[in-house]
């Protein structure tokens, strides 16, 4: 619907002045929550131009917002498969092969970054303090989210 309906750039441009400037949080947590908001507003942009654009462009430009996204913040490598549920459950029914040539090379960019992410803290968890390994051991990852969570909902953390 959204390439489709006549509120679309007034749409865009809100989205572009709320993530642009959240004058709604205290102005020490500006990165904290660029982190979030600029990454969200680069997401949506990829998808807007996914949804607008073809060919070379939307491939250039798709993974151009990729980089930048994930510059922002980590949270962008969900883009590829954004964009590939877009493209399955969108209003255009393109060909598989194209959907995947289109996108092979933001899907590349996540693949190195998380490579290079991985290797970057398995090379020494030092570098991140408070405990963050790579390994896979089941109930370090449990206790982890427990601790998380018993944070977020603890009035005093607050």
């Amino acid at each position: 619907r959204l390439p489709g309906s006549d509120a679309t750039l007034a749409a865009l441009a809100g989205a572009i002045i709320y993530a642009a400037a959240p004058g709604h949080i205290v102005s020490i947590y500006w990165l904290a929550a660029f982190s979030m908001t600029g990454t969200a507003l680069v997401v949506l942009s990829t998808v807007y131009l996914w949804l607008r654009t073809e060919g070379g462009v939307r491939v250039v430009g798709c993974t151009v917002l990729q980089v930048i996204g994930l510059l922002a913040s980590e949270h962008a490598v969900v883009i590829p498969a954004l964009l590939g549920a877009v493209a399955a459950l969108g209003p255009r029914r393109e060909p598989g092969r194209q959907v995947a040539r289109h996108l092979l090379m933001p899907s590349l960019v996540v693949v190195v970054y998380v490579c290079l992410k991985t290797y970057y803290v398995g090379s020494n968890p030092a570098r991140l303090g408070g405990g963050y390994e790579v390994d896979l051991d089941l109930m370090r990852c449990l206790w982890q989210i427990g601790w998380y969570g018993a944070a977020c909902f603890n009035v005093t953390a607050l």
